[in-house]
């Protein structure tokens, strides 16, 4: 497989606005090569959400060129993400629009990604091309629900055809942790339910929803990678829109905590679950980017770049002359240690976030697919 024939499948995790940006740096380093027109599938989970939300909205609800992004998408984003402060947003029309608590918490975050960021339009006015999955947790089923403007839905509560809701209640509802934001609220009467009689998608009949509401919490209670819609167990093969599996992990990990409050007790056991499922997840790619030469790279939050190269087998000598310019080990823990929240960063915050990302991906890119492709000097 040959850089011409490459076809990028992205995988964008959750961590709030500290992941968004993080994903920025992935992006970043892709536009680098032109590589961001090769990309025909993305699916995302709460920050990862918020972030490709704001870029398809900063390029009129389209997927920017590679050109596009480095000169328009990204700067705008930068400032949206710097001066604008959603946490605070959502604070203050909780103060003074409390009505909107009847529609959940998560229709304030929603309001306010449309203030802040001034994301508007509908999820049915994306283009189907890249396939973009917004991914959520269904509490009535129990089962990944997937947001795209050809339909919104989970296989137990069936379907609805080119969903006619806001683009931004998607994000919302992505990015709706448990305890911290209520669930998007779905009343099922004001739209149309479908199901696949028989699969692949081959023919639908309608049916009666079995619930009067649906509510929606974040994606990454059932997969905080996102992977699930492009990869589900080692070994198996990839969807035929990509041959090129990129999996950006900008997730939390956790740390030693002493038992404190029941209302921290029940943050941290939904923080022990998540945890792990994203490892077993994250072994399984791994290792089938191990077996399979060239078909995907797994970015890791937190990795520096020696690490990333000795972990490749780089020899020492190579890996002191690549790196010498890099992010440092404290600058990369700082970035680690950035807590999980929907606050305005600093000019200094995002910089560094964003330079993390684009080195994980340069480095890890480079030294797992060399053949593919190759060093590029941050900044150059």
């Amino acid at each position: 497989m040959g850089r011409d024939t490459l076809k990028i499948g992205i995988a964008l995790s959750g961590g709030g606005v500290r992941a968004a940006v993080f994903h920025f740096g992935v992006l970043g380093r892709l536009a680098a090569d032109g590589l961001l027109e090769n990309i025909t599938f993305i699916s995302t989970v709460s920050g990862g959400s918020l972030g490709i939300g704001l870029i398809y909205s900063i390029y009129g609800n389209r997927w920017p060129t590679s050109d596009a992004f480095i000169n328009k998408s990204l700067s705008q984003a930068r400032y949206y993400l710097t001066q604008t402060n959603i946490q605070h947003d959502v604070v203050f029309k909780l103060l003074t629009q409390p009505w909107f608590l009847i529609q959940g918490k998560a229709k304030l975050l929603s309001e306010s990604i449309q203030h802040c960021w001034q994301v508007c339009g509908l999820l049915r006015d994306i283009p189907t091309e890249p396939r973009w999955i917004i991914n959520a947790t269904s509490y009535e089923s129990g089962k990944n629900w997937r947001f795209m403007p050809q339909r919104m839905g989970d296989y137990i509560l069936n379907y609805v055809s080119n969903p006619a809701i806001p683009l931004a209640d998607a994000m919302a509802a992505s990015a709706a942790y448990p305890g911290l934001i209520g669930p998007i609220i779905l009343r099922t009467n004001k739209y149309k339910w479908f199901r696949f009689v028989n699969y692949p998608e081959e023919k639908i009949e309608s049916v009666e929803p079995e619930v009067k509401k649906i509510h929606l919490w974040d994606g990454g209670v059932y997969d905080n990678l996102a992977v699930e819609a492009l990869f589900k167990s080692q070994g198996e093969k990839f969807r035929d829109e990509y041959n090129f599996l990129i999996v950006s992990d900008a997730s939390k990990g956790i740390e030693i905590e002493k038992p404190s409050s029941l209302y921290r007790r029940a943050f941290r056991l939904v923080n022990i679950a998540m945890d792990q499922v994203r490892s077993l997840r994250a072994r399984s790619l791994v290792s089938h980017f191990r077996d399979n030469c060239n078909s995907g790279v797994y970015l890791r939050m937190g990795n520096t770049a020696r690490y990333i190269l000795e972990q490749a087998g780089i020899p020492e000598e190579k890996i002191a002359a690549l790196t010498e310019n890099s992010l440092s080990e404290c600058g990369v823990n700082t970035v680690a240690d950035l807590e999980t929240s929907l606050r305005r960063l600093s000019e200094d915050e995002f910089e560094r976030v964003y330079r993390h990302g684009w080195e994980v991906a340069n480095f890890t890119l480079q030294s797992r697919c060399p053949n593919l492709f190759h060093h590029r000097e941050y900044g150059k």
